[in-house]
């Protein structure tokens, strides 16, 4: 597993990708989430211009499409969580989890079976207060064979997450890698909005030019 903590615009969609041609060549499929369906939407746009449009396919709440014979497919991470569930159609074992299952065990009706990445966009909704454990519960029951690749612009404690990671997540000694960067090739650049006037657009910087000072405006 991976955690990539990197800013807006660095380059962790290409880390994404990267993961998605070396699954491809090692003949597997490839599982994209992400927390919106607007995003889901947008990435599917382009893995199919990547990808090829048979190669890619969409599932989300709404809408699936090719989802059954893509080999690289973008969904909401719910829609994950829920294929992954240990109740969902899952035998009973004795000592497993609700439903039959161990965490991280997966004996359902094999649609991960040639899957060999999964990519977790977003991951700081961990801390969401709300939708954290469609997260959690990912991650936790992810069978340990399938590499996961979380990517964030935010998550504040990359390492603590990459440990967390090891202990739910792998098996066999194997340990979670961070990559961590703060460069940030786009700039943030504040502003402060009023109502329009004449002599007011409306929308202006936040710092005078030196970046030192608040604007005379305010």
């Amino acid at each position: 597993p991976v955690v990539v903590s990197s800013p807006t615009g660095s380059g962790k969609t290409l880390i994404g990708e990267t993961a998605i041609i070396a699954a491809l060549a090692r003949g597997q499929k490839a599982i994209y989430t992400t927390p919106l369906k607007a995003l889901s939407n947008q990435k599917l746009r382009e893995f199919q211009a990547l990808f090829g449009t048979r190669r890619v396919g969409l599932k989300t709440g709404d809408v699936e499409i090719n989802s059954a014979d893509a080999d690289v497919v973008v969904m909401t991470t719910e829609i994950l969580r829920n294929m992954l569930y240990p109740s969902a159609g899952l035998t009973d074992s004795p000592g497993g989890a609700a439903g039959g299952a161990s965490i991280g065990e997966w004996g359902g009706d094999g649609r991960l079976d040639d899957v060999g990445v999964v990519i977790l966009d977003e991951v700081h909704y961990l801390a969401d207060a709300t939708r954290g454990t469609v997260w959690e519960e990912t991650i936790i029951y992810c069978p340990p064979r399938i590499q996961l690749l979380c990517l964030s612009a935010t998550v504040g404690n990359p390492d603590d997450l990459a440990g967390w990671i090891e202990e739910v997540h792998c098996s066999n000694g194997t340990r979670c890698e961070t990559v961590v960067s703060d460069y940030r090739p786009v700039p943030l650049n504040w502003h402060f909005s009023m109502k329009p006037g004449r002599l007011w657009p409306g929308l202006g910087p936040l710092l005078n030019r030196k970046g030192n000072k608040m604007n005379h405006e305010l």
